[in-house]
C-alpha cells in the first residue's frame, strides 16, 4: 500500500511538473510573439511619420512655388 502512494505520489509530482514547464514554455512564446508585434507597430509609425512628413514638406514647397513671383 505505501509503496501506491508513492508511485501516486511521484506520477502527480510528474504532471505537476510538466505542467509548469508547458507553461513556462508558453509564457516565452507568447512574450517572443508580443515583442515581434510591438516592433511591427514601432515599424508602421515610423513609416507613417516619415510620409506625413514628406507629405507636409511637399505642401509647404507647393505653397511656395504658387506665393513665388
Amino acid at each position: 500500500m505505501n509503496e501506491q502512494k508513492g508511485v501516486f505520489r511521484l506520477t502527480i509530482t510528474m504532471f505537476l511538473l510538466l505542467g509548469l514547464f508547458g507553461l513556462v514554455a508558453d509564457a516565452q512564446e507568447t512574450q517572443q510573439q508580443v515583442d515581434r508585434l510591438i516592433k511591427q507597430l514601432q515599424d508602421q509609425k515610423a513609416l507613417e511619420k516619415d510620409r506625413n512628413t514628406r507629405s507636409i514638406r511637399s505642401n509647404q514647397e507647393l505653397r511656395q512655388v504658387k506665393h513665388s513671383p
